[in-house]
């Protein structure tokens, strides 16, 4: 044991103070674009984009959803009566939900088990569902659109859109392009 700790105490730590640096500006960044986001993501800028067939990340908490296809949105009745101003209760985005179309655990959804949805574990198999996303949850914008049937009672139609995801996935093997919010 004492061989060990004379090991332990030889080491070199001299690039602490660099990984302690680092780890801060990574936190850093993480506010920002939260921030970023969250200005991104009111209603007055983002209605424009969320057209259907747009991609959008979404964040639920913990949760990572990944990359899900908005197939329409719709302001929520509650936001006519809310005792809120209108430019402050609009700001937050919770007045909109995003019915997006995501990849789900099986058994969760629409008539699983489960009483909420869930995304997959990774390598787990798991189809597409629409899942209403309040505004606020959604995390990124893709540039990418893709051609959404119709009619997405059939899970064929469904699976259609989680294989065009996977494409899309492969072709862009460093992530998704993201919309640009300036231009």
């Amino acid at each position: 044991v004492s061989k060990l700790e004379k090991e332990a105490a030889m080491l070199d730590a001299s690039g602490e103070a660099e990984v302690a640096d680092y780890h801060k500006l990574r936190l850093e960044i993480a506010v920002l674009e939260r921030k970023m986001m969250l200005e991104i993501t009111r209603p007055e800028r983002v209605l424009f984009f969320l057209l259907p067939g747009r991609l959008v990340k979404v964040q639920d908490g913990a949760t990572d959803w990944g990359w899900g296809v908005v197939v329409n949105v719709v302001k929520t009745a509650s936001s006519a009566s809310s005792a809120l101003p209108p430019t402050a209760s609009s700001s937050r985005g919770s007045d909109y939900i995003v019915d997006t179309l995501l990849h789900c655990a099986l058994g969760s959804g629409e008539n699983g088990t489960r009483s909420k949805p869930s995304p997959p574990h990774p390598g787990e198999r798991g189809e597409m569902h629409v899942v209403p996303v309040q505004m606020p949850l959604i995390s990124a914008l893709n540039k990418i659109r893709v051609s959404v049937p119709s009619d997405l009672r059939p899970l064929e139609a469904r699976q259609s859109i989680l294989l065009a995801m996977q494409e899309l996935a492969k072709r862009f093997p460093q992530g998704l392009p993201k919309l640009n919010p300036v231009k």
